[in-house]
């Protein structure tokens, strides 16, 4: 029988971010839940040529690289070409409420 090495850069694969049932000062997505709608599907972990995202306020901002380890997610660069099938990362904003959506 064949052994899997699930952390290979091969295996980085998205996964489903939930939203968080608390949109306070905590993380505003998690990917163990299981409940409620699927807010976005991102990298749990880096990658070649992805850059970290942290929550700024509201917001998701990217990272520098010497903080991919505190990152929420990772994400391809709006700047790079992104692999076949990537498909973008839109945020919209609720001018009355100030809420995102992703």
């Amino acid at each position: 029988m064949y052994r899997l090495d699930l952390s290979a850069p091969q295996l980085n694969l998205p996964v489903a971010f939930y939203r968080a049932s608390e949109q306070g000062a905590g993380r505003p997505f998690v990917t163990r839940q299981r409940k409620g709608a699927i807010a976005l599907f991102a990298l749990e972990r880096a990658g070649p040529r992805t850059v970290g995202c942290m929550r700024d306020g509201k917001a998701l901002k990217a990272v520098p690289p010497m903080l991919n380890g505190l990152a929420l997610l990772h994400a391809i660069p709006a700047n790079a070409k992104p692999p076949v099938g990537t498909v973008p990362l839109y945020e919209f904003l609720d001018e009355k409420s100030g809420m995102r959506e992703y």
